[in-house]
């Protein structure tokens, strides 16, 4: 798998395949990596070129001590974007990688098209001075090792999912534990203090939401935080949504574009 050297040194893999216009640059979530993108990006590749990207500290990427921040993720996806001459690129972010897509429409529209936020937050974070009292964050920085980590996702998949899904599960859960602890640590951190209405409300550019069918954002409260956004939503998923029911979001993704 290739690699682009960022300015600090830090090396981050990527997958790039398919053809067509505009290119798509797929960002995965807090502790996922590239390949939980992959059931949903060979359907998208068979029309466009897909980037899809494991962000620093995640999967095969390079895990430096710091650089966690949403900006400096968003920074390092345009650097690899413009080492690959991708430009007015369409940017799909599941989870965590919703707010670096908003945070990299923000610095740099014009690397960013149009965006697609799958089961992201957009009106909900913590401040640094409440962060260690939230339960989310005591879950994962109060266990030993990666076991927050794990306990955390398999929350994700729990006994009532589909045979199916759960054995994707357990594969999803283990990749996620692999992730360094300082990384995981850092990443979470950005995940649940980004100010995300904030960072929504300077980005300009055609958004879709697609919502997992397990949880209670509407569309009324899409609109109020991101006016201009699209809302859809899958059914029979959880939060991971591209591994989960690729069949319904590759669609959803190829409508949307096709109508920017």
């Amino acid at each position: 798998m290739p690699a682009h050297a960022l300015p600090d040194g830090t090396r981050i893999h990527y997958r790039l395949a398919g053809t067509g216009d505009p290119t798509l640059i797929l960002l995965h979530g807090w502790c996922s990596n590239l390949e939980h993108w992959q059931p949903t990006a060979r359907r998208l590749r068979r029309a466009h070129r897909v980037l899809s990207v494991d962000l620093r500290g995640h999967g095969r990427s390079d895990a430096p001590e710091g650089g966690y921040a949403a900006a400096q993720f968003a920074d390092d996806v345009a650097a690899l974007a413009r080492s690959l001459r991708i430009d007015g690129a369409v940017i799909a972010g599941h989870s965590m990688g919703g707010t670096v897509a908003l945070e990299l429409a923000r610095r740099d529209p014009s690397l960013a098209k149009a965006l697609v936020l799958v089961d992201s937050a957009y009106d909900q974070y913590a401040t640094p001075d409440a962060l260690e009292g939230t339960r989310l964050w005591k879950t994962v920085a109060g266990a030993e090792g990666t076991e927050g980590v794990a306990r955390l996702y398999r929350a994700f998949f729990p006994p009532s999912a589909l045979p199916a899904v759960r054995a994707l599960g357990r594969e999803v859960i283990a990749d996620a534990a692999r992730t360094p602890r300082h990384a995981a640590l850092a990443a979470w951190r950005t995940t649940l203090t980004a100010d995300v209405p904030a960072i929504a409300r300077d980005v300009r550019q055609p958004v879709l939401f697609v919502n997992a069918s397990r949880n209670d954002r509407t569309a009324a409260g899409l609109h109020a935080a991101v006016p201009q956004a699209e809302f859809a939503q899958v059914t029979g998923s959880g939060h991971f949504v591209p591994v989960e029911v690729p069949q319904q979001l590759a669609p959803m993704i190829e409508r949307f574009v096709t109508g920017l």
